[in-house]
């Protein structure tokens, strides 16, 4: 098919079965035999095509070598038969640098002998749906019973692809392909069949209701604009990627810009990095391919440059200079980009200018996203959203620097159906297994409720779930004080109940997250057992009275706050955060008592007042992130610009931001009230006379007391 010695095991086998052994031809050979058989045949009007003399033994040879040539080798029909539109004219295919990488990818899974499933991430007008229909159209052509599928976007792109195939089966001569049976090409469901080989070609776009692929058995795919598909869940996961069958005639390539502004991106994004972070590991279908826009040198710079050449005196700024290091880092550490290009690659002079060219113009219209996104080195790039990010890179480093390993535990006990309890295969047995942790809280009928964390064997980090799981990374301590953020939701799919448990820090020390509890599948009506079991939990060494349990800050919106709250308050919890009826007008005074309400209330003002709070607090390190989860939900959070003007901090497209909230809170209610340049002055100020130093950055912090004593590092 692809490969030089797949190709060459194929013409084995013809040789073994005929008797003699086909051989390619130049390509100066093949249009000499063209020409001289086109006297031998004649088209109607109808496309129909008539012998008009009877072949010689050689020309009927001819014929039968191309035939089989075709039918083995994918690439001598592409660059023998497969001709495009090319500006204007049409031309035989020639291979273009960025193509060649994606064949050279296709070669290595036929030599492996497996099938050729590709995910294609990709800079612009690079000309993947070119190869892409040659491909396809070389499939049902040559392949008996083959089934080509191919779509992209919308109808009218889909109708351009299938323009490709038709204007190649046009062009070929009338000796070489099987007969057309069936011709549906005005259609948004076209059908090309060629019955005597029992193969044929569907063509389905990506704003077609329901599955892609049902009712047929796909054998060769070529999807284009996948990050703009109507629904793909619905139409591949769902659909198309059920109907396919492994084996190594299987070719499925995906391909696709990164166009984070469409609804559906958020899809083709995580598809990307599933596929990127699993793939070598064994842990996901399709091989991700990335290829950047300076691997077609042939358009860019191309023709462009007869128009703007490079000035005697060009020199690249700041902002090239940076791009051209993460380009030749990316082809420097990318195994086939390395193989094809280069492994000293340097980007040409040439290219360096028209980058720096047309990024001084996009910058020049505020539009520079859109030329990084378009015209990617990598695919961070290629990936990168429409709006801000909320966080800065320097935060989020400092982030992934105070990240930790948790103990991981499911609880046991009262309040917690047994379905949700862990299962046998899950629990840590053994002499190196944490002990179970057994606790309890008293209500205010004197009953005893008792609970277990129960820890759960480790698993690799690529397969954990945090999921219905509390990741502990600091069990109670004496003498702290803890607040639970409590971010209900409906426990059903996107919208995840959350428990962030924080340990309180006060003057110049930081709030530091402590557990963190997950759910999509627990509904609201059984929420107040985790609730009140991690809230005794962390009340082990708190001592009875008004603050005798960690403070709970519930989101309290209609039908959600409400039932688990008041189930919990039967329990005899009464530390809540009360609701600030003040906050909304001039003043920052609450009421409290029968007049305030339980929990925290989002709207228009308070929403962005708790997430700049919580902000300012990550940003400037008053609060220590642990959860890789919370973690990854900040750095997705994102600026966006409303219909009404305003801007509002949300989360991206197919992410999460429940983690943020519940974290948020937690730190809220313990602070809202904080006088935040006293505890600055605490933090920065050396004592005069001896006492505690404290060295400290953003989210790191070594307490020393003389003598050579370390209290404690965090």
């Amino acid at each position: 098919m692809f490969a030089d010695s797949v190709v060459a095991k194929k013409l084995d086998a013809l040789e073994k079965e005929f008797g003699w052994r086909p051989a390619p031809h130049s390509i100066e050979e093949v249009d000499a035999w063209s020409k001289q058989l086109a006297t031998a045949f004649e088209e109607d009007a109808k496309g129909n095509i008539y012998m008009k003399r009877k072949l010689t033994n050689t020309e009927q040879r001819f014929i039968d070598n191309e035939r089989l040539m075709c039918s083995a080798s994918c690439g001598y029909f592409l660059t023998r038969y497969y001709y495009i539109k090319a500006k204007s004219r049409i031309v035989r295919f020639t291979f273009r640098q960025g193509q060649w990488i994606l064949w050279r990818m296709l070669q290595e899974l036929d030599e492996l002998g497996v099938s050729k499933m590709i995910q294609i991430l990709k800079a612009r007008q690079l000309g993947i749906s070119t190869i892409a229909e040659g491909i396809m159209t070389w499939g049902a052509l040559f392949i008996p019973g083959a089934s080509s599928q191919i779509g992209s976007a919308d109808g009218q792109k889909t109708q351009i692809m299938l323009g490709m195939m038709t204007l190649a089966i046009d062009q070929l001569p009338g000796w070489l392909p099987p007969t057309q049976t069936r011709s549906k090409t005005k259609s948004d469901r076209a059908l090309l069949e060629f019955d005597r080989i029992g193969s044929l070609i569907m063509v389905q776009p990506g704003s077609m209701m329901g599955g892609m692929g049902q009712g047929a058995t796909p054998t060769m795919v070529h999807l284009s604009e996948v990050s703009q598909f109507t629904n793909p869940v619905q139409q591949l996961d769902e659909g198309l990627f059920k109907t396919l069958h492994e084996g190594p005639e299987l070719v499925v390539l995906l391909e696709s810009t990164g166009d984070a502004g469409h609804r559906s991106a958020w899809w083709w994004k995580e598809q990307w990095i599933t596929n990127r972070d699993n793939y070598w590991s064994g842990g996901a279908d399709f091989l991700p391919v990335f290829l950047p826009w300076h691997t077609t040198p042939e358009l860019y710079p191309g023709p462009w440059l007869k128009k703007h050449p490079v000035p005697e005196d060009f020199t690249p700024n700041e902002d090239t200079l940076a791009h051209v290091a993460k380009a030749e880092a990316y082809v420097h550490t990318t195994e086939m980009l390395r193989r094809v290009i280069g492994a000293d690659w340097k980007m040409p002079i040439e290219q360096q200018w028209f980058w720096q060219f047309k990024h001084e113009d996009h910058k020049r219209r505020r539009v520079e996203k859109s030329w990084y996104r378009q015209m990617p080195c990598d695919d961070y790039e290629a990936l990168m959203g429409e709006r801000d990010k909320v966080y800065s890179q320097d935060a989020i480093d400092v982030v992934e620097k105070s990240v930790a390993k948790a103990s991981v535990y499911m609880i046991a006990g009262d309040g917690i159906e047994e379905k949700r309890e862990p299962k046998e295969g899950e629990i840590w047995y053994g002499d190196e297994a944490p002990p179970r942790q057994r606790f309890h809280w008293t209500t205010l009928k004197k009953e005893k409720m008792e609970w277990m964390l129960v820890p759960l064997a480790p698993v690799p980090d690529k397969t954990f779930d945090p999921l219905e799981k509390l990741l502990v990374w600091e069990e109670p301590r004496e003498g702290f004080d803890y607040s639970v953020g409590d971010d209900t939701g409906t426990g059903v799919g996107g919208d995840r109940f959350i428990l962030n448990v924080t340990r309180h820090g006060t003057n110049e020390f930081p709030d530091e997250q402590v557990a963190e509890f997950a759910s999509d599948s627990i509904p609201t009506a059984e929420q107040y057992a985790w609730i009140a079991a991690v809230t005794a939990y962390y009340a082990r060494y708190m001592k009875p009275g008004p603050k005798g349990h960690p403070k709970i800050c519930p989101e309290m919106r209609r039908k959600f706050g409400d039932l688990p709250y008041h189930q919990t308050k039967l329990l005899g919890f009464r530390r809540w955060h009360e609701w600030g009826q003040g906050f909304d007008r001039k003043t920052f005074e609450e009421k409290v008592g029968k007049h305030g309400r339980i929990g925290w209330f989002t709207n228009e003002w308070s929403r962005p007042m708790l997430l700049s709070a919580f902000e300012s607090a990550v940003e400037n390190g008053w609060y220590v992130v642990r959860s890789k989860w919370l973690q990854d939900e900040l750095k997705e959070l994102e600026q966006k610009v409303m219909a009404s003007g305003k801007t509002r901090v949300d989360h991206a497209s197919g992410r999460h931001d429940d983690r943020v909230f519940a974290a948020a809170m937690a730190y809220w209610t313990m602070h809202q009230r904080d006088e935040m340049m006293a505890r600055m002055k605490l933090r920065y100020e050396k004592p005069s006379e001896g006492g505690i130093v404290i060295l400290r950055g953003p989210s790191v912090m070594t307490t020393e007391i003389p003598g050579g004593k370390f209290w404690e590092k965090r």
